[in-house]
């Protein structure tokens, strides 16, 4: 094998890399956008967390990254209160997926999903000592006191409730499910509540996404190292090849050994298959070798939350 082919194999093994970066570089540019996002609602720096993740948008992301964007999108504005863009954006997930369910461990959000299903809406009772006082509801009057109040599930409300000759004390409230109340209009104070979850806000597992450019320099310096490393090795075997030919001529034509000439024929052939096998070898292994270092080297350029 001549140089010539040795270099077409390095050739064919770094062009690989240059293909994958100009099929990958706009999604792969998508899906860094849509985890920097996921790193600001991790900080809860939800508005940054918002603008990041739109942007994602002007990179054509795929279906996946799409869907993921707009779950993350969902998550940042019901954290805001935003519990009306917080469903538009789940229901455009829904628009695609019927099927869709949140991301393990993140079932703190499940009343996000049903609002977006269409599922029914949460009562909120009230309860005073003394009673009869009237009921306000982000400074709307609802009711009197006892009383029960149909309310959107995941919306913060502010409660209020005023009666003459007691103190005005207004709250607020984070209703996930049906919720009952009693205040004390002395103190103003709640004496009991049988309310809401905890909210907690669920860790995030990060996506997977095109690799970083800089895993493909990698990759194709892994590749041509092994590429090269096969090559050497048909190398040495065409090489060995050649001499075992010159001392069969040897023993044929000055020794007339005809025994072990034969012997040194075998070998040669022997000595050739294996320099073949390397040879074409050396493109598989090589082209793994690529995938390998990029797979390999991906973790050294995620940027830490």
């Amino acid at each position: 094998m001549n140089g010539g082919n040795m270099y077409k194999v390095i050739k064919t093994i770094l062009l690989i890399p240059i293909i994958l970066i100009g099929a990958t570089s706009a999604q792969g540019q998508a899906w860094r956008q849509i985890d920097k996002g996921m790193g600001l609602y991790t900080e809860g720096q939800y508005r940054d967390a918002i603008v990041t993740l739109k942007s994602a948008f002007d990179y054509s992301p795929t279906p996946g990254d799409s869907t993921n964007a707009y779950a993350y999108l969902s998550f940042c504005h019901v954290e805001l209160s935003e519990t009306s863009q917080a469903v538009s954006y789940l229901q455009s997930i829904l628009n695609r997926d019927p099927n869709y369910a949140l991301p393990e461990g993140f079932e703190v959000y499940q009343h996000l999903l049903d609002l977006a299903k269409g599922k029914l809406p949460v009562k909120l009772t009230v309860q005073t000592n003394p009673p009869n006082a009237q009921l306000y509801i982000n400074g709307s009057l609802k009711e009197e006191t006892p009383c029960t109040i149909p309310l959107v599930k995941g919306e913060y409300y502010t409660i209020e409730l005023r009666k003459s000759g007691y103190p005005t004390k207004p709250f607020s409230l984070l209703i996930r499910k049906d919720t009952l109340i009693e205040v004390d209009l002395k103190s103003g104070e709640r004496v009991s509540e049988k309310k809401i979850d905890t909210v907690i806000i669920p860790k995030v597992v990060r996506l997977p996404g095109p690799p970083d450019p800089r895993t493909y320099i990698v990759g194709a310096s892994v590749g041509a190292v092994v590429g090269l490393a096969f090559q050497v090795i048909s190398k040495h075997f065409e090489g060995k090849a050649v001499t075992q030919q010159k001392n069969y001529y040897i023993e044929v034509e000055d020794n007339g050994n005809l025994n072990n000439a034969a012997e040194l024929n075998k070998e040669s052939k022997r000595s050739l298959r294996w320099s073949d096998i390397f040879h074409y070898s050396s493109y598989a292994f090589g082209a793994a070798g690529v995938f390998v270092g990029i797979k390999l080297s991906a973790p050294w350029f995620l940027e830490p939350y």
